[in-house]
C-alpha cells in the first residue's frame, strides 16, 4: 500500500517525541488523502519538553513516499515556544 511518510528529524536536545517509537515516524494512506471521505487530523506527533532552561524548539520534517523515499521534502521548523503566536485577522 502506497503511502506519505512524516519523520521527524533532528529533534532539537530539550525535547523527545511521545510514544512514537525510535525512528518517529508517521505514515498516512493514499486512499485518506484522495478519496475525500476522511476529514480532520491523519497524524500527530507529540513532544515532550525536557528542559525548562531552553524555549528553542527545531527539528526538520521529512515528507516522503514509501516507494519513493530518494524523493522527499525537508521542512525545517524552529520557534521560540515563549513566543506568542501571532494569528491572523480576517479584515
Amino acid at each position: 500500500m502506497q503511502c506519505i511518510r512524516l519523520y521527524v528529524m533532528k529533534l532539537s536536545t530539550v525535547y523527545s517525541v511521545v510514544d512514537c517509537g525510535v525512528f518517529m515516524l508517521q505514515e498516512i494512506p493514499f486512499r485518506h488523502i484522495w478519496n475525500g471521505s476522511q476529514s480532520g487530523l491523519h497524524c500527530s506527533f507529540t513532544l515532550e519538553h525536557t528542559d525548562p532552561q531552553s524555549a528553542q524548539l527545531t527539528c526538520d520534517v521529512i515528507v516522503s513516499q514509501t516507494l519513493l523515499l530518494g524523493n522527499r521534502q525537508v521542512i525545517p521548523l524552529a520557534r521560540d515556544v515563549t513566543a506568542p503566536v501571532l494569528r491572523p485577522q480576517v479584515i
